[in-house]
C-alpha cells in the first residue's frame, strides 16, 4: 500500500463499476470492476475500512465490506478482512462511502468528513471510518 499524502475519511459504501484500476499490475484486484478507462494519468490511493468508537472507545479495527467513490470516475471495490484496499484514480475530487456487514448489518452508511482530493503525483492513503456510537 502506498502512503504519502494522508486524507482521513469516514465511510462505508457499495455499488459497482469504474475505472479505479489496481495499484500494481494490469489486472483488477478481486472485487474491482472496470467500466470505463478513458482518463490518462492515475494516482495511487490505498486505505483501510475501519470501525471506530463505540460505547467504550477502542482503537480502529479493520473491517470487511465495500468502498465506493464518485467523481471524475465512479465505482466500488470489495474489502477483505484486513480492511485494506488499493485503487488508481485520475486526479480530481471524489465523494467516498462504504458499507460493512459489521456496521448495522451492512445497512448503515458511513460519511466522509470531507471529499477525497486526488492530485497528480501525490499518493494518497485513506482511512475509511465507520463511526460506532
Amino acid at each position: 500500500m502506498a502512503a504519502g499524502f494522508v486524507a482521513v475519511l469516514a465511510l462505508s459504501g457499495c455499488s459497482s463499476s469504474d475505472s479505479g484500476s489496481p495499484s500494481t499490475g494490469t489486472a483488477p484486484p478481486t472485487g474491482l470492476t472496470t467500466t470505463h478507462d478513458a482518463v490518462g494519468t492515475r494516482v495511487r490511493v490505498s486505505g483501510r475500512l475501519e470501525g471506530v468508537g463505540g460505547p467504550a472507545p477502542q482503537p480502529p479495527r479493520p473491517w470487511p465490506g465495500s468502498v465506493s467513490w464518485t467523481g471524475p470516475t465512479h465505482g466500488s471495490v470489495r474489502v477483505g478482512h484486513s480492511g485494506g484496499f488499493r485503487l488508481l484514480l485520475p486526479p480530481g475530487r471524489y465523494e467516498v462511502t462504504g458499507h460493512s456487514p459489521r456496521f448495522g448489518d451492512g445497512h448503515y452508511l458511513c460519511q466522509a468528513p470531507h471529499p477525497l482530493v486526488v492530485r497528480p503525483g501525490a499518493a494518497v492513503h485513506l482511512e475509511v471510518l465507520c463511526q460506532l456510537r
